[in-house]
């Protein structure tokens, strides 16, 4: 008999033994209600918080790229908007790409060069002349595009002559020719995808070569 006490005191009744489980069982069901109850308000209030996130990226990439448009070619303030906000969104079609950039003065590009890889996650692997160019297109076979300057001290229409030669040699990746507004004046030669001094629409052929393109990424 002396051991009754002993088992009447570990005994608890069932009732606190419920009120002692139903907390951890009844947490999870009260949050799918909350969920459920509010869901509308939820999914508002996200939407609302990437609208923030994105118009804070656009804001601070539109500040870089006039920094980049004031000392090229005048862009509208509209056009601006409209190629950041196409880059953010573009982002996992560019994301991984290699791009080859030829110019004799890279420094002119490094500003654009760096927006484009902050925002698209590409690698760009930077070149001053045609023959060097040439060199990295036949040994690295994981290039999506090309971008070139026209002029180089070699030749007025460098850029022309590297597609020709990346044609001819079978090393040709779609190519935009990136230079000053005295080159704009010429229709688009074949084989070249774009020809812009404007930087936002650099961007735009970056992104659309992007889409088009289902090469191998980088990793």
């Amino acid at each position: 008999m002396s051991h009754l006490p002993a088992l009447a005191a570990d005994a608890d009744p069932a009732w606190q033994r419920a009120l002692q489980v139903t907390p951890a069982v009844l947490w999870p069901l009260v949050v799918v209600l909350v969920v459920l109850l509010f869901r509308r308000q939820i999914s508002t209030k996200l939407r609302d918080i990437r609208s923030l996130k994105l118009s804070a990226v656009e804001a601070q990439f539109t500040d870089r790229l006039a920094d980049v448009a004031s000392n090229t070619a005048p862009v509208p303030l509209t056009a601006q908007k409209g190629a950041i906000g196409r880059a953010v969104r573009s982002r996992r079609w560019c994301e991984g790409k290699r791009i080859l950039w030829v110019d004799d003065r890279p420094g002119n590009n490094h500003q654009l060069a760096e927006i484009i890889k902050d925002l698209l996650g590409v690698q760009i692997d930077l070149s001053t002349s045609t023959d060097d160019g040439m060199q990295l297109l036949r040994t690295a076979s994981n290039y999506a595009m090309i971008i070139s300057d026209m002029a180089r001290p070699e030749s007025e229409r460098a850029g022309l002559d590297l597609v020709r030669q990346a044609l001819a040699d079978g090393v040709y990746r779609p190519t935009v020719i990136y230079g000053s507004r005295d080159h704009m004046s010429i229709d688009t030669p074949a084989g070249v995808f774009g020809l812009t001094n404007r930087p936002d629409e650099l961007l735009h052929y970056v992104i659309d070569i992007c889409e088009r393109d289902d090469g191998p990424v980088i990793g």
